[in-house]
């Protein structure tokens, strides 16, 4: 099974969610080096797993760079794209910023199927 693991560099919430969309876990991380280190650590318990990293060439660079680098898959996904499926997902268009990176999540693996 693959797991897609969403990642909100704003607010440092990540989410690994399932082959058919479902929350596997939540985790928070500081945007600092340890926790950049803890991220990478907490991903790699997911033996095949692709990050998709909201704002991959803006506030989350530095997440994607560094997981790059490590040769992990790493998707962009548009902030747009995660309120969009936000909106989609939830009937409105207020934040919620523990299920944020779920939404990039989500709109990584909708896009893949060339869905919303």
């Amino acid at each position: 099974m693959e797991v897609l693991v969403g990642v909100d560099p704003h607010k440092a919430t990540n989410a690994a969610i399932d082959e058919g969309g479902g929350l596997i876990e939540l985790a928070v991380f500081p945007t600092n080096r340890a926790g950049l280190r803890a991220l990478e650590r907490w991903g790699k318990r997911f033996e095949k797993r692709r990050w998709a990293v909201e704002g991959a060439g803006g506030l989350g660079r530095p997440v994607a760079q560094r997981l790059a680098a490590a040769g992990e898959r790493v998707v962009d996904v548009p902030p747009k794209l995660s309120a969009r499926v936000r909106l989609l997902s939830a009937g409105n268009e207020r934040k919620n910023d523990a299920l944020d990176a779920t939404y990039t999540a989500l709109a990584a693996r909708r896009a893949a199927r060339g869905g919303p």
